[in-house]
């Protein structure tokens, strides 16, 4: 009997050795890897870090995004602690393209297809009007995942009051047709002097009937913006003005009042259109029609 007695005490014991090394491991589990995000080098146009924006301005940035332990969801902008207005929200697969797209029409963009995976987007932000000179805001992009793991990053926008006003270029700034002498067609914007349409920043684009119609030229890129702009014109928000802008390529024909801002890679100069069917029979009895520009820099 003592032997049975012994022999139970044992197994016991080792089933209580062996419950105890198969016991639960109190070795905490990894935190779940979070989405990366990566703020892509500022270029012409774009920031990558805080920035001063007029009050109402705009300003873009751009980042690429890829994900963790889980697929990607959803993306988000917040202004402080709140979400920010979808309609002060536009993106795109390029800077250019953010500038041109659509507002948000949501709080959030669900993401799909290639996207939860990982994406580069550029947000173009519209800052508050009614913030205050020197006064600074948190803007975040918010990326999460489908478990609700979440990446920030955060940029701080302090207002800037628009200051310096640009100023009026003395100077003829007459485009004439190209069909004219040689010597016509083209327009120096440094000096407001008529060059060879293949020679200036602008050239007109007269086919065969002149409407003064032109683009930019050797580099300069034209963009048209709203009339209002020209009365107002600063140089602390004419980058990005020309950057909201809308391309100008001649495909219809300029009007008075019509304000363009050309930009050849260091210069921008805003343009106002003041003459839309100018005739001058001294340049070319048949061909001497221009049009003429206000210009400011």
């Amino acid at each position: 009997m003592k032997k049975i007695s012994f022999l139970l005490l044992n197994a016991v014991i080792a089933a209580s050795v062996l419950l105890t090394s198969c016991g639960s491991d109190d070795t905490d589990d990894p935190a779940p890897s979070s989405p990366n995000v990566a703020v892509l080098a500022a270029s012409t146009g774009t920031i990558d870090g805080d920035a001063e924006v007029l009050p109402g301005g705009t300003f873009t940035i751009g980042i690429t995004v890829t994900k963790g332990d889980a697929n990607l969801d959803e993306v988000s902008v917040n202004i402080g602690s709140n979400p920010l207005a979808a309609s002060k929200i536009q993106t795109g697969a390029t800077a250019a393209a953010s500038v041109s797209a659509e507002a948000w029409t949501n709080l959030t963009q669900e993401l799909s297809g290639d996207d939860k995976d990982g994406f580069t987007w550029y947000f173009t932000i519209t800052t508050e009007a009614t913030a205050t000179d020197g006064s600074t805001q948190a803007y975040s992009i918010v990326v999460t995942d489908k478990d609700g793991v979440s990446s920030t990053t955060t940029v701080t926008i302090t207002a800037k009051a628009a200051t310096t006003a640009l100023v009026e270029q003395s100077g003829d700034f007459k485009l004439f047709s190209k069909l004219g002498p040689t010597g016509y067609g083209g327009l120096d914007l440094s000096d407001g002097s008529s060059t060879g349409s293949a020679a200036g920043d602008l050239a007109d684009i007269t086919a065969s009937t002149w409407d003064g119609s032109f683009t930019g030229a050797n580099g300069t890129t034209v963009k048209s913006v709203a009339s209002s702009y020209y009365a107002v014109a600063v140089e602390e928000d004419v980058a990005s003005t020309y950057s909201a802008g809308t391309e100008y390529t001649g495909a219809a024909a300029p009007s008075v009042d019509d304000v363009f801002i050309a930009y050849n890679g260091t210069t921008y100069w805003v343009l106002k259109v003041t003459v839309a069917d100018g005739n001058d029979t001294n340049v070319s009895a048949t061909n001497g029609q221009f049009i003429q520009f206000a210009v400011k820099k």
